[in-house]
């Protein structure tokens, strides 16, 4: 339940009203309207878990003195929130907008809650929407503390469902918390940044192999530098995406969680560092390894000591291991392919040449403009569907000419 207090002196803090009113119940929130940093504009709202918290605050402190200037509360009941939004915005607040007539576009059966109270549980969010059909709740913890920070996500079993809980306007515990439709993560595109390899790794990796000076690698007279970097760099990729996927990292099927036992850890110079404690399991680059602990306190201990740290003037990158689903989505293949976001500088012989590394071709065709240059894409021709399955699988996740990445699609039939 929440109380608005008006006529508040201007320059009270939000730490003397929780001083006043916590003798009354549970606070939840307090929000203090203010002009700049030194004053307010005398109207506070305050939070009560309970509703006979904020009508004993009433009943006590209606109309009282508060440094010789006497304050009314009354109780913020959803028939008066309106009027209270025009009287805010009358004063000069531009956050609090009266669009609860908007109609609301149902795109979504998950629903993201946030400005929860800090104590609330998965329970008080059922009764909240009792009139809904819900078919799960998820508390979200803040990654670094391990607390819940207010934020959580609903999902429902049909739309009205969905409906209902956006239209909702009640408090919960004494706040008004908000309701928006829910965007699952990006996992995918978070965690491809574990297999990149940028330009000094990949260069790094290969006088390493093949013993030989950068001087030597990086001969700017060799017509073939730009596809023999490409096919270095996506040999890398390939290697440590296998090496993934056999401990169970599927990048395709990322569900946004993280297993806080387990840490990525990257570095070019990787092998120079001493880990203890944990089990390791080093990726065929020897840029990447994954570090598994018994417990999350330990694991958070080497995070906390290994993130940005330098070696050898290079940044160590320490994550969370991500956590994958089961399940694989297939894809239809045909014997063609399309090949998008080529470099203009790029041409058909270069394409081929790094294709031809793995297979067989067919065909290439590279359109043209009027002026000659390319389109950016290309059509390719295989000898068979698994020929085109296997240029997908082993291409299509990082292989970049010339600082872009190349985008691998199977053909539309």
């Amino acid at each position: 339940m929440r109380l608005v207090i008006k006529n508040l002196p201007p320059k009270i803090t939000e730490s003397n009203i929780r001083t006043i009113f916590e003798e009354y119940g549970t606070i939840t929130d307090i929000f203090l309207m203010k002009k700049n940093e030194l004053v307010n504009r005398g109207v506070c709202f305050i939070g009560y878990s309970k509703q006979e918290y904020a009508r004993e605050a009433i009943r006590q402190r209606h109309r009282s003195y508060v440094q010789n200037r006497q304050i009314t509360l009354e109780m913020v009941r959803d028939e008066g929130l309106k009027q209270l939004t025009k009287e805010l915005k009358s004063m000069g607040s531009e956050s609090n907008r009266d669009d609860d007539d908007l109609p609301v576009e149902i795109k979504s059966k998950s629903l993201y809650l946030t400005k929860l109270p800090p104590m609330v549980c998965k329970e008080d969010i059922l009764n909240y929407f009792s009139d809904c059909s819900v078919k799960d709740i998820e508390m979200l913890l803040d990654e670094k503390t391990g607390k819940f920070y207010g934020h959580a996500v609903i999902t429902m079993n049909d739309l009205e469902s969905a409906k209902k809980a956006m239209e909702r306007k009640d408090v919960l515990l004494g706040r008004r918390i908000s309701v928006s439709f829910y965007k699952e993560p990006s996992s995918k595109k978070t965690y491809y940044s574990q297999l990149f390899f940028n330009f000094e790794s990949v260069v790094e990796s290969i006088c390493n192999e093949e013993k030989i000076t950068r001087k030597e690698l990086l001969n700017l007279k060799d017509e073939n530098l730009g596809t023999r970097i490409s096919l270095v760099e996506t040999h890398l990729v390939e290697q440590t995406r296998r090496f993934l996927e056999n401990n169970n990292i599927n990048l395709d099927n990322l569900t946004g969680k993280v297993n806080k036992k387990v840490l990525i850890v990257r570095n070019s110079n990787l092998l120079s560092l001493n880990f203890r404690s944990c089990a390791i399991k080093v990726a065929p680059s020897k840029c990447l390894a994954l570090l598994e602990f018994k417990s999350e306190e330990a694991a958070k201990k080497v995070y906390d000591e290994l993130q940005y740290r330098r070696v050898k003037d290079k940044a160590i990158y320490v994550d969370f291991l991500p956590v994958s689903k089961v399940e694989h989505k297939e894809i239809e293949f045909t014997n063609k392919i399309i090949i998008k976001n080529i470099p203009f500088q790029a041409n058909k012989e270069e394409i081929k040449r790094i294709l031809t590394s793995q297979v067989k071709l067919k065909d290439i065709r590279l359109p043209k403009k009027r002026d000659g240059m390319h389109k950016g894409y290309c059509f390719v021709t295989l000898n068979s569907p698994e020929d085109a399955k296997a240029v997908y699988q082993y291409f299509g996740n990082n292989t970049h000419l010339y600082g872009r990445r190349l985008v691998i699609e199977p053909a539309q039939k």
